[in-house]
């Protein structure tokens, strides 16, 4: 928001005749949205160097480099039908980002002027159902600040206090079943009751399928091993110099496990 302010006050300055508006929504990772590299967006996954991979090199690539990624699922669909309620004098909010920034102003580490404006329908977003619009006032021009406090008193309408907006959003959240937002904060380490219970399952069938294709890798090694040894005219197959075997054996795992999760 700030950079929005400043970028705003930039406009104005130059006498552009335009204004800038913004959202925030959150989403995770690797489930039940994925992360895809632009290269392979197109490309079939027996082609591409990563495919539809939940891998955690390219989770981390894309936080660093997330101009080369695209970023796929349902909570990033959600997102982008709630930006059609930002405007310049209001920062759009998810359900999710709503109920982390309301959690945090009601603890005390954050201060923020939250709006609601009801609850609309969203196509594709929580099955149709009334979502609810929550915002951030932004209004930057003090004479428009007067106008619209002017306003709420007519209307009758109150400045939204964080600790009932946090009440109102936690009871939807768990009336419709979605998912708590989990909010780990940098460098701490995770527990069982710190993720998301897609990413619970989500993990359940990683380590699974993986070690189902560790034992199996094991078996075709040592079959290979105990084979016949080739011809002394025949040259022997070079080592592979692209991926290690284990690299080559988490790629195929990654590729059922992600299977199985689109079937489940």
């Amino acid at each position: 928001m700030k950079t929005l302010v400043t970028y705003s006050s930039h406009l104005e300055a130059s006498n552009v005749p335009l204004d800038v508006k913004g959202m925030g929504w959150t989403a995770a990772f690797p489930a039940p949205n994925i992360t895809v590299p632009v290269v392979d967006k197109h490309s079939p996954i027996s082609e591409s160097e990563h495919g539809l991979l939940d891998d955690e090199s390219i989770e981390a690539d894309g936080d660093i480099n997330p101009s080369k990624f695209e970023f796929l699922g349902k909570e990033i669909d959600a997102g982008f039908r709630v930006a059609k309620h930002a405007g310049a004098d209001r920062f759009a909010l998810s359900l999710e980002a709503a109920y982390l920034l309301a959690q945090g102003c009601a603890e005390g580490a954050c201060s923020f002027p939250f709006t609601y404006g009801g609850r609309e329908e969203l196509k594709g977003v929580i099955g149709g159902r009334p979502y609810p619009i929550v915002a951030i006032d932004t209004e930057r021009r003090a004479s428009r600040r007067r106008v619209s406090a002017y306003e709420r008193t007519l209307s009758g309408r109150r400045d939204v206090s964080p600790h009932v907006l946090l009440g109102f959003l936690g009871a939807f959240i768990e009336d419709e079943k979605v998912e708590f937002p989990i909010l780990v904060p940098p460098g701490t380490e995770t527990n069982a009751g710190q993720v998301t219970i897609t990413y619970a399952r989500f993990r359940g069938i990683w380590s699974e399928q993986y070690k189902e294709l560790e034992q199996r890798s094991k078996v075709e090694n040592l079959s290979f091993s105990q084979s016949d040894p080739l011809p002394e005219q025949e040259a022997t197959p070079p080592e592979p110099t692209v991926v290690s075997e284990n690299d080559e054996t988490l790629r195929r795992y990654l590729r059922e496990v992600s299977s199985k999760f689109e079937e489940k």
